[in-house]
């Protein structure tokens, strides 16, 4: 399995919803894959990305995300790079310490944030 840096934080939120019927059979098969196996950090498209109608040519075009900046946040503020191999429970174990900055610089222009913020709510 491989990841992208905001990946590893935003599908700890993951409640089936996204951009289509596609893209949230193949989300889903993938956070279920997680739960009991380590993903490989990668930098550019991963494997939720791979039914993204924002992927073209290997590279996220979401309008108004600057994807590239919130994967790297996401490595920074958990402490790994690409390459890591990393687990879902460390992520999740790791979040609160973070959550907080997260939420400010990563959240703000998210058109998922009505889903997770008030999971995040519950993070102390």
């Amino acid at each position: 399995m491989k990841l992208r840096g905001h990946h590893l934080i935003c599908l700890q939120f993951f409640k089936g919803k996204g951009y289509s019927k596609d893209f949230v059979n193949n989300a889903k098969k993938w956070v279920e894959f997680w739960e009991s196996n380590s993903a490989e950090i990668v930098k550019n498209a991963d494997d939720i990305c791979s039914l993204c109608p924002f992927l073209k040519n290997g590279r996220c075009n979401h309008p108004g995300y600057k994807v590239d900046e919130i994967d790297e946040l996401a490595l920074t503020l958990l402490g790994l790079k690409t390459g890591d191999r990393v687990r879902k429970d460390f992520v999740k174990k790791y979040f609160p310490k973070i959550f907080k900055e997260w939420r400010e610089k990563a959240c703000k222009k998210c058109e998922w944030k009505k889903i997770c913020l008030p999971q995040m709510d519950n993070i102390t």
